[in-house]
């Protein structure tokens, strides 16, 4: 008797076992490489949600910058406008000077109120 070692010679359950092991095998690998393609797709959306808040944030110091300097040329010809209209001295310490509490509230006080600052002491304050 020859036995022929090039033909397989497994019983049927052995060779069921070995096919069942290849497919769970093989379901493992797709159910990974399943979870991480979600897990990429997870990522690349938190990336774009970044970049655009990054976005944002740039645009938005822009336009704050921008708003910042329209208001300060607002104040600044205002404070000019209200000079020429009163034809006031600034130097005068017995004028009152106007402090501002609002958009539409305006305070007196007497001249000798004193600011925050030494170096800048205005006649007349509003605030915007």
């Amino acid at each position: 008797m020859t036995v022929d070692l090039e033909e397989e010679q497994d019983p049927p359950s052995f060779k069921v076992a070995r096919k069942k092991d290849k497919e769970r095998l093989q379901k493992l690998l797709e159910e990974e490489a399943e979870s991480l393609t979600e897990l990429q797709k997870q990522i690349e959306l938190q990336l774009e949600k970044d970049g655009q808040r990054r976005k944002l944030s740039q645009s938005c110091r822009g336009k704050i910058e921008e708003e910042q300097d329209t208001n300060k040329f607002i104040k600044e010809s205002t404070f000019g406008v209200v000079r020429d209209i009163m034809g006031e001295s600034v130097d005068d310490p017995e004028e009152e000077m106007i402090l501002g509490l609002g958009e539409l509230f305006i305070l007196r006080a007497p001249s000798h109120f004193s600011w925050p600052t030494s170096r800048f002491v205005p006649k007349y304050f509003f605030y915007f």
